[in-house]
């Protein structure tokens, strides 16, 4: 990606052409002043470079090669498209603060569940319980419960000693917003799609396919 013309901007996550600098450095002394010199040093900076993205602005530091600011959230999936606006911002809040703070991102991916999972109908107090409560229903693949006890665990991680610790794996912190999406995708996708085919049926067979899911549901 280094010294690449056009890449994927992580700050406008737009594929967009970038301009690229070279860091010259124009340093004086700063202390203390019984060492001072009268000169000051004008030089390029071997390791640095600056892109500019064309179309926000934006900038983005490198190092040796590498970017250092900001860190790879672009490379963390967009939010599943069906899932209600205000659990998408608790993701995008996630994706924004992993790149400071891995075990703070997963804490609030846990808090999007919790609140995807209330939102379902699962008013249990605490996400053990909602959980729980998922599996009980006998509605839940066990990929799906599976799913969900991921990102409690690893949501949980910061509170609990010897568990792993996300801010050494961005890895496995960057995996647990496709996780969430899954679920998203089973609480929020699959019923959607469902229905919108089932409002294509003529309305004898609609109501034949209802009555059978009440006497499910008894």
């Amino acid at each position: 990606m280094f010294a690449e013309e056009k890449f994927i901007c992580p700050h406008c996550e737009t594929a967009s052409i970038h301009s690229w600098y070279i860091l010259y450095a124009n340093g004086g002394y700063l202390g203390p002043e019984k060492l001072r010199k009268d000169h000051y040093t004008d030089g390029r900076v071997e390791t640095g470079a600056v892109s500019v993205c064309h179309y926000c602005d934006d900038i983005c530091l490198w190092k040796h090669k590498e970017m250092v600011y900001p860190k790879n959230n672009f490379m963390v999936e967009d939010p599943n498209p069906d899932m209600p606006d205000f659990i998408k911002d608790l993701y995008y809040e996630a994706r924004i603060i992993l790149q400071y703070s891995a075990r703070s991102s997963s804490a609030l991916l846990r808090l999007a569940l919790e609140t995807m999972l209330e939102d379902n109908g699962y008013k249990q107090n605490k996400l053990y319980d909602k959980i729980t409560a998922l599996m009980e229903s006998e509605n839940a693949s066990d990929e799906l419960i599976m799913a969900a006890e991921l990102i409690r665990h690893y949501g949980n991680s910061s509170a609990h000693k010897g568990f792993i610790d996300l801010n050494d794996d961005i890895d496995t912190a960057n995996e647990l917003f496709m996780v969430i999406n899954l679920i998203a995708q089973d609480q929020y996708s699959k019923p959607k799609r469902l229905r919108a085919l089932m409002e294509k049926l003529p309305a004898s067979k609609k109501e034949g396919i209802e009555k059978k899911l009440e006497q499910v549901k008894k």
